[in-house]
């Protein structure tokens, strides 16, 4: 999981937020805009020297700043940075249990509990934009390379493809993004000391609440929308969307496309020859180190075009690349210590307390995934209320 927003229902701001000199050096940035007569404000919620939470509220005719969405990366909120996944059940609760902490102070006290959706009676929040991601070792890229003549069902845009790098996939309120994370985090030649030599990230991206509740219901219902959802049933998600892609020779072998270096493909022919133990892409360059003395420059070439070749001699199946339980897959992070020490004692300075435990009402929640179904009637609420609030969802056309 990596980008997570919420549409919260009936949270409103407090009135000393809106004031531009409110808490400086914490909130980054205050913008009011206009829109269809309304106000509406933007707040970028700052830990540190990292962007962390990003709010937008609208001023409805009662003078009071509703809350229409909040936008967050879950492992910013827990480590300062993105090169890390959630890669259990309890980091995934514990950066919620962050981020309901992080926006207490800047919404009303009557309205704490409803900051996240599915938490507390009659409360008819629902999910935004979700990322749901994995991270792997990918020695020579061959996941990656693979992934550029992958397809979506009934997709018909081509791929966005920067070849050796990332492969993007959209379809209006969903989409994929397969990349080497290493590269997109700026760590290339000079700059990858005890780094890994290729991270891919595979990202399942969910424009919408009715999309991801689609998709999690393997329907086409317009009236559904996803309140919450729970790590393992985002991990078997997607693991199933990935299963769905064409052409990503995941149950047959890797092809090559483009041109090669000649001394790598010479190398790659010494493969069938190899014992088992001897078969791998860092034996086969130490031989060529050893062999034919070059720079650092053809080094790096003969590397990334060997890399490829060799995943034509390979077959990877559906469970090697996205094993059935979260706990087998074989999860790669790109460590930042000092930036991660340095959040953390921000965090706890911010929150005036260290958060250790998850919180309880957030567990219950979380820890399943619910659906909603539109109901017709007034503002076109969703599920069953109480009748204590009468906020219109951001989906309705009127602002009240």
């Amino acid at each position: 999981m990596d980008r997570f927003k919420v549409m919260p229902d009936g949270v409103k701001l407090v009135n000393e937020v809106v004031n531009r000199d409110y808490a400086p050096g914490e909130v980054e940035r205050i913008d009011t805009l206009s829109m269809q007569g309304c106000k509406k404000l933007i707040i970028v919620i700052r830990v540190g020297k990292v962007n962390c939470v990003r709010v937008r509220a609208i001023k409805n005719n009662l003078s009071e700043w509703r809350v229409s969405s909040i936008d967050a990366s879950l492992p910013k909120l827990l480590w300062g940075h993105n090169g890390r996944c959630i890669k259990t059940e309890e980091d995934y609760l514990m950066a919620l249990t962050v981020l309901r902490r992080l926006m207490n102070p800047y919404v009303t006290p009557a309205t704490h509990e409803r900051i996240l959706p599915g938490v507390g009676p009659g409360n008819r929040g629902s999910l935004g934009r979700v990322e749901i991601t994995v991270q792997m070792h990918d020695p020579g890229s061959r996941i990656l390379r693979a992934s550029h003549s992958a397809k979506y069902p009934k997709v018909r845009k081509p791929n966005g493809i920067f070849h050796g790098e990332s492969t993007k996939t959209s379809a209006g309120e969903h989409g994929f993004s397969i990349y080497d994370k290493r590269a997109e985090m700026g760590f290339r030649k000079g700059k990858s000391k005890g780094i890994p030599d290729s991270t891919t990230r595979i990202e399942r991206i969910y424009r919408s609440s009715r999309r991801l509740a689609q998709a999690i219901e393997e329907n086409t219902d317009y009236s559904v929308f996803a309140a919450t959802l729970s790590f393992p049933d985002a991990y078997s998600l997607l693991r199933r969307e990935v299963g769905n892609l064409t052409g990503f020779h995941i149950n047959g072998a890797f092809p090559p496309s483009g041109k090669f270096n000649k001394h790598a493909s010479l190398m790659a022919a010494l493969w069938d020859g190899l014992s088992p133990q001897r078969r791998t892409l860092d034996h086969l360059m130490s031989t060529y180190k050893a062999t034919i003395p070059c720079c650092s420059k053809t080094m790096a070439t003969v590397r990334r075009d060997l890399g490829a070749l060799l995943a034509t001699k390979s077959n990877l199946t559906l469970d090697q690349l996205i094993p059935p339980d979260p706990a087998h897959f074989p999860w790669e992070d790109i460590p930042k210590d000092f930036e991660e020490e340095m959040h953390r004692s921000s965090l706890h300075e911010k929150l005036g307390e260290q958060i250790t435990t998850p919180d309880p009402a957030i567990v219950e929640a979380f820890s399943k995934t619910r659906i909603l179904r539109k109901i017709s009637g007034e503002n076109c609420r969703l599920g069953p209320t109480d009748g204590s609030f009468h906020y219109a969802r951001p989906w309705d056309k009127d602002i009240r």
